[in-house]
């Protein structure tokens, strides 16, 4: 099982954060399966939308993974401003 580092720390919260248009759509789905995937390598995983989650989820977080379906190649503009609001 592979395990990331941060630091000199084990990485142990997972926090996958994405936006889908649908309920149950293809980037919800793969959140979904990733999450499965960090947990069997013994992670705390929290799985969330991105207009749900807040910058205390995101320090709480040793690992930050986002979804977004592509738009004309860009991230959907709710991951956009997701990234604006934790970078303040």
């Amino acid at each position: 099982t592979a395990v990331a580092k941060v630091g000199n720390s084990t990485t142990n919260n997972v926090l996958i954060v994405y936006y889908s248009f649908t309920k149950g759509g293809c980037t919800e789905r793969m959140a979904d399966e990733v999450a499965i995937g960090a947990a069997a390598a013994n992670a705390t995983v929290r799985v969330q939308r991105v207009n749900e989650t807040s910058c205390d989820d995101v320090k709480w977080a040793d690992a930050l993974i986002v979804g977004s379906p592509v738009h004309f190649a860009n991230p959907a503009s709710d991951v956009i401003a997701f990234f604006e609001y934790v970078q303040d």
